[in-house]
């Protein structure tokens, strides 16, 4: 009887505070979570596009000439003259997809 009555009393305290204590701390930390992985995106996405623009504009500058021309003439074989610029044939093709 008394070993009864002391399994009872435990599994009684452990539904009454331990179970309601966790969902308590689980909520909690699940609140604290999203502010802290939605800033975590938003910067890794920042950070992102940061570097996707500048490869594309170390790109774009690396393949350019930096002497300025007026007309095609101007410009090496295998480039035309696009504002001022010296570009690939090539990288016109692409502009006009």
């Amino acid at each position: 009887m008394l070993d009864e009555y002391i399994i009872f009393k435990f599994l009684s305290l452990v539904i009454v505070w331990f179970i309601p204590a966790l969902l308590i701390l689980a909520t909690f930390a699940f609140m604290i979570s999203i502010p802290v992985f939605s800033l975590g995106g938003l910067l890794f996405k920042i950070h992102d596009a940061f570097w996707v623009r500048l490869k594309g504009n170390i790109q774009a500058t690396s393949r350019r000439i930096k002497a300025t021309c007026s007309v095609d003439t101007d410009c090496p074989e295998g480039f035309v003259c696009l504002s001022g610029y010296c570009v690939p044939e090539d990288q016109l093709s692409i502009g006009k997809r």
